[in-house]
């Protein structure tokens, strides 16, 4: 399982490398131009991913294979190869990301509204409100939590199911 932390606007990776996401046996450290990806253990990182101008990062994280890795700004998203190194795609919205376990879709959730994606062609499925919070084990349900509310919508159609006050 993937440990994703989480980072501030102002501690976002600018002077001091951070390991931020970690698939075992990947682990993904962000300095203020690149990611290192290299072996848990490792001390020196095995691919450097350039990010160029990309300063703002929240967050990254693997797909569920360890082959893709996303990364996040405010108001960006990027998909890169991890063998390689390469972009996939850019897309040009952003906030906080979440795989589905199965590893097909990607939440990207930013001011109370969470875009679900799909990982391989970057396509919009739905746009559902609430904050991405988990999917369910089977992938089928995504929990995403508003203000006093939690609300489980159906992946594959966009549909709400249940919604639970608190």
């Amino acid at each position: 399982m993937a440990l994703d932390l989480e980072l501030g606007a102002e501690s976002a990776c600018r002077n001091t490398p951070r390991i931020i996401s970690i698939r075992a046996p990947i682990r993904a450290a962000c300095s203020s131009a690149t990611i290192d990806l290299s072996q848990a253990q490792a001390q020196e990182p095995e691919r450097v991913i350039q990010t160029a101008h990309l300063k703002d990062f929240i967050e990254v994280a693997f797909s569920a294979d360890s082959r893709i890795l996303v990364g996040a700004g405010k108001n960006w998203t990027k998909f890169w190869d991890v063998r390689t190194g390469k972009e996939l795609r850019s897309l040009a919205s952003g906030g906080h990301i979440l795989f589905s376990r199965n590893g097909r879709v990607l939440a990207v959730s930013s001011q109370g509204r969470t875009e679900l994606r799909d990982v391989h062609t970057g396509k919009v499925l739905h746009l559902l409100n609430g904050q991405a919070a988990t999917f369910s084990p089977d992938d089928k349900m995504l929990a995403t939590t508003a203000e006093k509310e939690i609300t489980l919508w159906d992946v594959k159609t966009g549909r709400q199911r249940l919604t639970i006050s608190i």
